[in-house]
């Protein structure tokens, strides 16, 4: 048992680790929904989560707004799910790190009931190639203009990313 231990903190250890060419979003849980927020570019309170194709990304997850309450962070294609957690200070939010490998969409879902319209916390997510993402932050495409030049389809269900 004690040899899983340690084998289960050395894979821990190096999938959570820093990545050179990180991007940050934060996300922010609230009843019920999610926004996402792009530091670097200076955009806030996106209710779709764009991400550029082969980017590390860095999400810092919170909880907000007048109910601070627990919720999940879920993207199933990207085999990820983490806990948002009330948070009184930066140091406290948790992080995760994902690289999407796919061109696609699916969606975020919230997988920690948490009130009356759990069933309806979820966000769409959009992995666009490097230069569609960069016209979408600067405001110079749509996401729905996005989807239709650059074909991008559902993933399907357990895509490895």
């Amino acid at each position: 048992v004690l040899g899983f231990g340690v084998w289960g903190f050395d894979i821990l250890r190096d999938i959570t680790a820093p990545q050179q060419g990180e991007m940050e979003i934060v996300v922010k849980g609230f009843q019920w929904g999610w926004f996402f927020d792009y530091p670097e570019a200076g955009v806030t309170g996106s209710s779709d989560l764009v991400v550029p194709v082969g980017t590390p990304i860095k999400f810092v997850l919170e909880s907000t707004g007048n109910n601070k309450v627990l919720h999940s962070f879920w993207v199933p294609e990207w085999r990820v799910k983490q806990d948002v957690l009330p948070v009184e200070t930066p140091e406290e939010r948790r992080i995760i790190r994902v690289t999407p490998t796919l061109l696609g969409s699916t969606m975020v879902r919230c997988a920690e009931i948490c009130g009356t319209g759990h069933h309806s916390m979820r966000a769409n997510v959009y992995i666009v190639p490097q230069d569609s993402f960069e016209a979408w932050l600067a405001g110079e495409m749509t996401i729905e203009e996005i989807v239709a030049a650059d074909n991008i389809e559902p993933l399907p269900l357990g895509a490895n990313q």
